[in-house]
């Protein structure tokens, strides 16, 4: 099985900063067909933006 590290480095990695909408996370997310989205403010991680996410605290 392969190490994470390939796995990653496979695919270019994209964040989002806090400020961005909802609706511009989950469109850049389609676009880019990723299920997920570091959020970075200041080249700081300060939490992750997934599917799940917009299926439990936003549909729901």
């Amino acid at each position: 099985m392969k190490p994470i590290s390939d796995l990653v480095s496979e695919r270019p990695l994209y964040s989002i900063t806090p400020n961005k909408t909802v609706a511009e996370a989950a469109q850049f997310m389609a676009e880019k067909n990723i299920g997920a989205l570091p959020v970075v403010e200041e080249g700081r991680l300060v939490g992750i933006f997934s599917e799940r996410d917009i299926i439990t605290r936003v549909i729901a």
